[in-house]
């Protein structure tokens, strides 16, 4: 999205969530999606947003109110990844199911390049993380890097080698809670030794 339109969006977006405890200023804003989530036919949002005094990078869930605007629900705090170069900024998509893509990642620096994205769902009246995907690869050794899929929800994932070998593995514990995920919960079969 360009600078211009973002700018733009993030103003627009400044008055819906002046309720939240954390008031944003347009230059911290890095994306933001809107969908409806919780089942009330109420349109909701998440904002991606940048904290300088902490030089964070926070993810706030914010749901719809029958007045027009919008209150927060969930803040996840410090756990997606922002760099300070070209191909190191996060961000945020929706799947066609309404699932909240949240990706970050180190593509424009240093030898080891990835991405990363974690699925965030609505259930039972909290937002999990149901899947984790990660791709990475090593700018000097061909044969270092690979690309791993998780589908907590299923309790299964599967990693893929630079040659395209596939090795499945299993998952125990089922769905994460949005506020209690950290990117040390992604399965270590993601990158094998």
């Amino acid at each position: 999205m360009p600078v211009i339109a973002r700018l733009a969006l993030a103003l627009a977006l400044l008055p819906a969530v002046a309720g939240a405890e954390t008031k944003l200023e347009p230059w911290q804003v890095i994306g933001t999606v809107t969908a409806e989530w919780n089942g009330d036919g109420l349109q909701d949002r998440a904002i991606l947003s940048y904290d300088p005094d902490g030089m964070i990078t926070n993810l706030s869930i914010y749901f719809g109110t029958r007045e027009g605007g919008f209150k927060p629900d969930t803040e996840l705090v410090d756990e997606v990844w922002m760099g300070s170069m070209w191909g190191m900024q996060p961000d945020l998509s929706l799947k066609d199911d309404g699932t909240l893509v949240v990706a970050s990642r180190n593509i424009g620096m240093g030898r080891n390049r990835w991405e990363n994205t974690i699925d965030v769902a609505y259930r039972n009246g909290v937002f999990v993380v149901t899947g984790f995907a990660t791709s990475y690869y090593d700018t000097l050794d061909l044969q270092g890097g690979g690309d791993c899929t998780v589908d907590f929800a299923a309790g299964r994932g599967t990693f893929t080698d630079v040659e395209g070998r596939e090795t499945p593995f299993e998952t125990a514990g089922g769905v994460i809670p949005l506020l209690k995920w950290s990117y040390v919960d992604a399965p270590s079969a993601c990158w094998p030794e």
